[in-house]
């Protein structure tokens, strides 16, 4: 009865939610699945033991050879024959419902997995719990206690308030995970990829609760029948003791992985209160240069090694130069990075993290040269990091401490945070050696097993679900869901190549900006909100693209996207949204009139009018509304020359965080008069 109650809810949950979900949401949303089975178990295991004493089992066992031993073995046989059904039936179906779902590969094993590990396991334990409970509580009253055991072990608990908890009082969080067998975070978000959490310490733990929980069985056993002196069944009450103890000593060192994820997912509001620290405050040689601080020293390169374990544990070499006398050598570095030692010309010195900023007392003339050798550990933020063996270090990320001073993020377009990139952040040599031993994809060049060398002004690291492939000419590092090669991506890279150069060489003082043939591909993972997008760095690209399960791009970017890519600098998240978009479409209008985009790919116009419709009709907002239309006759009426010298100037703005309706209208007004 048991096995046709498990065939019709793994039926109805594969039809059901693998129907109407991506594969790994639907996964992470069957805790509640895990509650069943763990309801089940401790209920077939009650019953089981309740059984034994209805029919006298146990009188005739005595009188049997070796009974106790047989009927120790026997329940064994019995637990792991259940559970292999029950896996070997999960696995048909999630096959079936992958074969039909055309899923890719990756997903195959790694949800095999899943299911052992979230599914079966906690059916197995909390099936032996409810036989040890069976046989020592022979009243009715053992069964509302099973169904209070059965809450207490599984992940029902943390769907409901797990949330509430673990960010508001995390002492009764840790409490509740003590006893949980399931899934310690069911709300967690699934990123693509990264996988499932199935990290080697929770194996650790499941597998040591079920070898303890069996041990005490057989303790149980052998004092029942008073078999073996006191000594040895101490001896079993200790060990399985001992090996529970692990487990939940594995559950706690995951759940301070999940704590400081959630509290680096808060970024809204930790940038909101974010204090930038005063030029007083910084020491001498520091100055507010339009709008920025000015530092008074240069990095001449890295020397980095990257080792992952139940943190991130990075070594960076830094090689500065004194340009300007200083007290103190700044450098930003993300705020959950907690440093441990820091050692400047071999001598160990003092440090003061304050948010993103790292201060190192440290006197210096001009020309003078230190070696800082800096030592820190801790995790990106939620959406970069999955556990030791799935992670994203981006380049637009001060993983490394980096010569500007300010917060790490800045708040794109009042949409979500996003990691700030300085206009002006220099190309330096770099090498990078990983001691970890997963496979890590790297933007620099290899130069040995797992080291890189090159020079940037950023590099970008990933670990996970990903795959390379070479085309036409680029270098594509790419999500394993994406189950057919990116030549989409290729074609869209091919586009971007000839505008890039052009948008580059009208706007931007240095001339024309080449894109690069390496590519990182990731979903959703550079911002916190919209995906959909690309970031030029000098040395690679990253885009932000999300697949279906037919490995087509699920997000469109059109020449507007390629205008940001080109000309985007961290002061634009300064600006409201609108006169970012409205430069973007305007933008993107003009070369579309001039002749310079031959494919309507970029629809500029198209996306102003709409615009201008959306903040009149649904935004409510009619003056921004008509400084969209303003905007499309100045495009149309100004000689083309005069339209680059325009949007030069409407660059200026965005970039100095001074583009408001005021200061739009009275260029577009400029424009017009002369």
């Amino acid at each position: 009865m048991f096995l046709l109650l498990w065939f019709a809810t793994l039926l109805y949950f594969c039809i059901s939610v693998f129907g109407n979900h991506e594969i790994g949401t639907a996964f992470r949303g069957s805790g509640w699945l895990t509650q069943i089975l763990i309801v089940c178990g401790m209920t077939i295991g009650v019953l089981h033991a309740s059984m034994e004493r209805r029919e006298w089992c146990e009188e005739v066992i005595e009188s049997l050879p070796h009974g106790i031993s047989c009927k120790a073995v026997a329940k064994i046989v019995l637990l792991l024959g259940t559970g292999m059904v029950l896996f070997f039936s999960s696995v048909i179906t999630v096959v079936m419902v992958f074969f039909l779902q055309r899923a890719p590969r990756i997903y195959w094993m790694a949800s095999f997995s899943y299911v052992f590990l979230y599914w079966i396991l906690p059916f197995l334990i909390s099936g032996v719990i409810g036989w040890i409970l069976g046989i020592n509580v022979r009243t009715k009253i053992v069964y509302p206690v099973t169904l209070l055991v059965s809450l207490v072990l599984g992940p029902l608990i943390p769907m409901g308030v797990g949330v509430f908890l673990l960010s508001r009082n995390g002492s009764l969080y840790d409490l509740y995970v003590i006893f949980d067998v399931g899934q310690l975070d069911p709300n967690a978000p699934f990123y693509e990829s990264y996988g499932y959490e199935l990290n080697g310490i929770l194996w650790l733990a499941r597998l040591g609760q079920l070898v303890a929980v069996c041990i005490m069985v057989l303790f149980i056993l052998l004092k029942k029948e008073k078999i073996g002196n006191g000594v040895k069944r101490a001896s079993l009450l200790i060990l399985a003791i001992f090996l529970y103890t692990v487990g939940i000593y594995g559950s706690l060192k995951i759940l301070r992985i999940q704590k400081e994820k959630y509290r680096t997912s808060e970024l809204y509001n930790y940038y909101g209160m974010y204090r930038n620290l005063s030029i007083d405050e910084l020491g001498e040689g520091y100055r507010g240069v339009g709008g920025r601080i000015h530092v008074p020293y240069e990095i001449q390169g890295y020397d980095i090694t990257v080792l992952d374990g139940l943190s991130m544990n990075i070594k960076v070499k830094i090689e500065v130069m004194i340009v300007e006398k200083c007290s103190n050598i700044a450098l930003t570095l993300w705020h959950d990075f907690s440093v441990n030692s820091c050692v400047v010309n071999g001598t160990k010195s003092g440090f003061r993290q304050d948010g993103d900023t790292m201060i190192i007392p440290s006197t210096g003339e001009e020309g003078t040269m230190l070696e800082l050798v800096v030592e820190y550990k801790g995790i990106p933020p939620v959406n970069l990091y999955k556990d030791t063996n799935k992670w994203v270090l981006p380049g637009l990320m001060p993983w490394v401490p980096v010569e500007y001073v300010g917060k790490a993020m800045i708040d794109e377009m009042n949409q979500g945070e996003l990691f700030r990139y300085p206009k002006d952040k220099k190309a330096v040599p770099v090498s990078v050696c990983y001691e970890g031993g997963h496979d890590v994809f790297c933007s620099l060049y290899g130069s040995g097993h797992n080291k890189w060398v090159g020079v940037t002004s950023g590099v970008t690291m990933a670990c996970g679900w990903f795959e390379e492939a070479y085309r036409d000419g680029y270098d594509i590092v790419y999500p394993s869901v994406c189950p057919s090669d990116p030549e989409h991506v290729v074609q869209l890279l091919n586009r971007f190549s000839e505008l890039i150069p052009i948008i580059s060489g009208e706007l931007l003082e240095k001339g024309e900006k080449q894109i690069s043939n390496k590519v990182f591909i990731f979903q959703s993972l550079l911002y916190n909100h919209a995906p959909g997008g690309i970031y030029l760095l000098d040395d690679h690209v990253l885009m932000n693209l999300s697949f279906n399960n037919d490995g087509e791009a699920m997000d469109f970017i059109g020449f507007d996207e390629a205008v940001a890519a080109t000309l985007r600098t961290d002061g634009w998240g300064c600006n409201e949204e609108i006169y970012v978009d409205i430069f973007r479409y305007a933008y993107t209008t003009s070369l579309e009139n001039r002749g310079l985009i031959t494919e309507d790919m970029g629809e500029g116009k198209k996306m102003l009018t709409w615009l201008e419709g959306m903040l009149g009709s649904f935004f409510g907002r009619p003056d921004d509304a008509e400084l969209c239309r303003k905007m499309g006759l100045v495009i149309d009426d100004i000689e083309n020359k005069r339209q680059v010298e325009f949007f030069k100037e409407y660059l200026a703005l965005l970039d100095e965080g001074r583009a408001d309706y005021t200061t739009v209208c009275e260029l577009i007004d400029k424009y017009t008069e002369e």
